[in-house]
């Protein structure tokens, strides 16, 4: 149930950031076209996944016990 709950919020903020971004670029004189639109969806796109991919290898390498001998020799 927890896990539901932060997805949930997660994506509660993503539309809100999206519908910000949408409000603030139409308060904006300059336009963007449509290449520029799909640049920057990629853009954001890609950094969610590298973001989920290296959250994911942070609690893989905890859950496997990899990281409990850092620093010691």
């Amino acid at each position: 149930m927890r896990g539901r709950d932060v997805i949930a919020g997660l994506l509660a903020l993503l539309l809100t950031a999206a519908i910000g971004t949408v409000y603030i670029s139409g308060q904006i004189d300059g336009t963007l076209s449509r290449h520029g639109w799909i640049a920057f969806g990629l853009g954001v796109g890609a950094t969610v996944l590298l973001a989920v991919g290296l959250v994911g290898l942070v609690l893989f390498s905890h859950r496997r016990g990899y990281d409990d001998d850092a620093g010691h020799p």
